[in-house]
């Protein structure tokens, strides 16, 4: 009998109660879900390009000043096993707010490999896009989610990338995209 990991969740929409939601619900329903956090929706200390990492491998010049919310989201990710990223792209890319997360991730790129604090979490992501088609839609997204989990050390499985899901119900109304995100998770 092969047992389903229990994943901490990343809805990483600004909009509420939208595809990004309804899809960590649907997760919520079929797998078992430690934690969920709506990063978009809280007060993220972006990189200002100060260079304080550079010299203090892991750590950011925002942890030392005040509570660093970003630092805390990316202390869940070291202490899990499977994470999900549920992303919607806007205008080719992640939301601001997530790019702002993403960005963060420099203060361990310098990092030794065997020093990652990541090393054991494996992450998948669910990007939703409007559009219908698009063989580049996804493309940047994917390639800063891709090297932020390699700075902290985390392995990256292919994402599963929905098209057409515009409107706040699209997802809730597609039964044939709810079951192709089931089989994503039941992939790997």
């Amino acid at each position: 009998m092969v047992i389903s990991p229990t994943y901490s969740i990343f809805s990483c929409s600004c909009r509420e109660n939208g595809n990004s939601s309804f899809c960590a619900n649907l997760i919520q329903q079929h797998f078992s879900v430690n934690e969920i956090f709506y990063p978009c929706k809280i007060s993220l200390q972006h990189c200002i390009g100060c260079g304080y990492c550079d010299t203090h491998k892991g750590q950011c010049i925002h942890t030392t000043k005040h509570v660093d919310t970003v630092y805390h989201l990316y202390q869940k990710i070291f202490q899990v096993q499977h994470v999900i990223f549920i992303i919607p792209i806007y205008f080719y890319h992640v939301p601001a707010p997530l790019k702002a997360f993403i960005d963060r991730s420099q203060a361990w790129f310098s990092t030794p490999q065997e020093e990652k604090p990541a090393q054991h979490t494996q992450v998948k992501i669910i990007f939703i896009g409007a559009r219908e088609k698009g063989e580049k839609l996804f493309e940047g997204a994917y390639l800063s989610m891709k090297y932020a989990m390699l700075s902290i050390g985390a392995k990256i499985h292919t994402p599963l990338n929905l098209y057409g899901l515009d409107h706040k119900t699209d997802l809730q109304n597609n039964i044939d995209k709810q079951n192709q995100i089931i089989e994503y998770l039941k992939q790997c």
